[in-house]
């Protein structure tokens, strides 16, 4: 069962509507202005608030936030952004934003992620 901790959080303002778009990763494109990441892309953080273009919105930079898993995902593995803003088991070379606490079994469940930047798989 899938849980969060909230954590240390920062407000940013949108550069797109995030409508909907809570618990995504997301990353700064500019002062104090987040858009979520794409596949693979480093993640400052996690949005926490559903927020439209130009609002200010929450992200957790650091805590146990919940996410949407690309695919299944093995618990206690090292997580990277996936595609289409949810986060995916890391592969070598990957920018890492955090560890799955929970196993996914399947895409778009939900789950834990200890957020954080760690190194990237080696084999």
């Amino acid at each position: 069962m899938a849980l969060e901790l909230k954590g240390m959080t920062i407000s940013l303002k949108a550069s797109v509507d995030m409508t909907g778009k809570k618990y995504v990763p997301v990353k700064v494109t500019g002062e104090h202005i987040f858009t979520p990441c794409a596949a693979a892309e480093q993640a400052v953080g996690f949005l926490q608030t559903e927020v439209k273009l130009g609002e200010a919105g929450q992200v957790m930079i650091q805590g146990i936030t919940f996410a949407k898993a690309a695919a299944p995902i093995a618990a206690g593995v090292a997580v990277a952004v996936g595609a289409n803003s949810t986060v995916a088991t890391a592969t070598v070379g990957q920018k890492v934003c955090g560890i799955a606490l929970d196993a996914a079994t399947a895409a778009n469940d939900i789950i834990s992620v200890l957020i954080g930047k760690y190194d990237a798989p080696t084999a």
